[in-house]
């Protein structure tokens, strides 16, 4: 005798809508629960993220001239510095010497100078906190007038003077990050090696007898 069609559709018994309605419903929670995750992970790295902001300024004082490199860290947690160089018009510069000339080209401060700062290679900046970088300082005289001077006269005319510090820098999560000066850090997978280009500046100093 033939089965009707009716016969032939699919039985399901309680058993089976149970067990399926089980399986979806085990696969939300198993998806809300990864979403959940992820979610609280943001929230630990956004708890602890640094951001670093760079300034480089040319000025004065009532007894002084100076170059002034400095970094904040505008976060919530603390950047451990891994490399920082410099750069001007895009080009990395290597040593003081190559710096100064492209700062002050043929026209160059004299006399005697006073240096602060220091590497801040592979330290910590903590939240909030605001590092010298380096401060170049000469004594107000005519010829050093004359040089800042040059230098403003330069700027003035149009010759493009870029100067940048970039620091690549990671946070307690080992999420790293460039940050220039300019744009907004941007995340890298991780960070170049060391330069020691800001201890190779205090070497300079030294070794020149300044």
């Amino acid at each position: 005798m033939n089965k009707t069609n009716a016969d032939r559709r699919p039985y399901l018994n309680f058993e089976t809508v149970g067990s399926i309605a089980a399986m979806i419903v085990g696969a939300a929670a198993l998806f809300v629960a990864w979403d959940q995750a992820k979610i609280m992970r943001k929230q630990q790295h956004a708890s602890v993220w640094p951001i670093l902001s760079t300034d480089f300024s040319i000025d004065n004082d009532d007894d002084s001239l100076f170059l002034e490199f400095s970094v904040a860290n505008d976060g919530v947690g603390p950047a451990l510095v891994e490399s920082a160089f410099v750069t001007a018009n895009g080009e990395k510069k290597t040593s003081r010497s190559d710096f100064m000339d492209f700062i002050f080209a043929d026209t160059k401060p004299v006399g005697s100078v006073s240096l602060r700062g220091g590497s801040i290679e592979k330290t910590v900046i903590g939240a909030g906190d605001n590092e010298l970088v380096f401060k170049i300082t000469w004594p107000i005289n005519e010829d050093n007038i004359a040089a800042f001077g040059a230098l403003t006269d330069r700027y003035v005319a149009g010759e493009k003077l870029d100067v940048s510090m970039a620091i690549c820098y990671c946070s307690v999560f080992d999420r790293c990050f460039v940050a220039n000066g300019v744009d907004r850090p941007a995340e890298v997978d991780q960070c170049s090696p060391p330069t020691d280009f800001f201890a190779q500046i205090i070497s300079d100093n030294q070794a020149s007898g300044q």
